[in-house]
């Protein structure tokens, strides 16, 4: 079966006000229902580019077309609907409003979005914290979750308005081993269950979920290699194959 292309990155790049070259001609593809992974060393531009695919940032110069729509021609109004309908983002700092419930968090982008019932949100939110483990934190300060419940907090606001693609900035990064797996189960799931996924990351346990890694480095596109969907029970096999692969690109 053909792949559908959903994001096509064309010659982009990223500089900044001291003529500071981030990124430099990327031209970059990514599929439906994929797990993709970007890693390289540090400063090698990988949060700059997922800022810049998901517009949370524009680039200098390049274009980001979703599906067919010029993403960098929009303006800032558009660009705020976009987000809201069609993208999810998941920060390492989780980025949650601490005088919200859990629940009043998750329905928050619903609720901007206008395009379900105040009461579809309502139910759809639950039914995400409950697939997550937290339908009985729905009414909790967020204040009083550890760091893993905080995340998933997140990815269930991240998804509440079924979004195409989502985007994650070092979602583990914050946690311990525990919770960053539980996190990663979440997401490995949401990806078997058809979600697009683009994460950045320096942990080796979370490129492992991916299908497909990008290796930054000097901000170019070094390396771009296809893996076998995950499968837990071929994990030590999986490890070695990723991780030979790393070395060789530098990791």
């Amino acid at each position: 079966m053909t792949e559908k292309s959903i994001i096509q990155v064309k010659n982009l790049s990223k500089r900044y006000d001291n003529n500071n070259q981030i990124l430099e001609g990327i031209d970059l593809e990514i599929f439906e229902s994929t797990f993709t992974v970007i890693m390289g060393p540090s400063g090698a531009g990988k949060s700059t580019l997922l800022q810049n695919i998901s517009t949370m940032d524009q680039p200098t110069s390049g274009q980001v077309v979703f599906e067919a729509q010029d993403l960098t021609k929009l303006s800032d109004k558009a660009l705020s609907r976009f987000r809201r309908k069609e993208i999810g983002f998941i920060f390492q700092s989780f980025n949650l409003i601490e005088h919200l419930s859990v629940l009043e968090n998750v329905c928050l982008p619903g609720f901007l979005l206008k395009s379900k019932s105040k009461k579809q949100v309502i139910q759809r939110a639950k039914d995400l914290l409950t697939g997550l483990g937290l339908g009985d934190h729905a009414n909790q300060a967020i204040n009083h979750l550890s760091g893993g419940q905080k995340q998933r907090v997140a990815i269930a606001r991240s998804l509440i308005n079924q979004p195409k693609i989502l985007f994650a900035d070092e979602p583990t990064g914050a946690l311990d081993s525990t919770s960053g797996i539980e996190v990663l189960d979440n997401l490995t799931l949401n990806n078997q269950n058809g979600q697009t996924i683009v994460m950045v990351t320096h942990d080796l346990k979370a490129a492992l979920r991916a299908d497909r890694i990008l290796f930054i480095k000097d901000g170019q596109i070094y390396g771009d290699r296809i893996f076998t969907p995950y499968d837990a029970s071929q994990l030590k096999a999986r490890r070695s194959e990723v991780e030979a692969w790393l070395l060789e690109m530098g990791w």
